[in-house]
């Protein structure tokens, strides 16, 4: 029989493993049953530069089968605090890691950071101020491994058409 909370442990481990090898600076949070001092995973300092992290609650979550990503998501908004951005990451065996949050937290997230690069980068102009991050997304095209073929000559992600009588 499997321990799953030995399971939970070991997966946030590794995410805090992932998130560090990505160049972020993160372990395990200490577990107090669900407060914002305590997420499962927490950044201790920002993406190499040792400024402040940004503030995320990583509620991890490893499954083999079915995750319910709305009671996850809401797991974390409960625990998380009022200036943190509650955050699902979740992985199956055999796959890549993927993040689950709220779109309106995405975009408010996504706009001050891209706001805050440009004025940084102001006195550049495109695509110029876009050159440092060129090595990023290269790295990351040829380490990513391939999506599955299509192997039924189906449309991905099409609905299988049903006929009635």
């Amino acid at each position: 029989m499997v321990n799953s909370r030995a399971k939970g442990c070991r997966r946030e481990r590794e995410f805090a493993h992932f998130l560090t090898a990505k160049g972020l600076k993160a372990e395990r949070g200490a577990q107090r049953s669900g407060s914002p001092n305590s997420p499962d995973v927490k950044l201790t300092e920002g993406y190499e530069t040792g400024y402040p992290p940004p503030p995320i609650h990583f509620e991890v979550k490893g499954v083999e089968k079915g995750l319910n990503l709305e009671d996850a998501l809401q797991q974390a908004e409960a625990d998380s605090g009022p200036l943190q951005i509650p955050t699902v990451a979740h992985i199956k065996r055999n796959e890549r890691w993927k993040i689950t949050l709220d779109a309106e937290d995405f975009l408010d997230f996504f706009a001050r950071t891209y706001s805050e690069f440009i004025k940084a980068n102001h006195d550049q102009r495109p695509p110029t101020y876009t050159q440092p991050l060129l090595p990023l997304f290269q790295k990351r095209l040829h380490a990513r491994p391939p999506r599955r073929k299509n192997t039924a000559g189906k449309k991905l992600g099409a609905k299988a058409k049903t006929t009635q009588d």
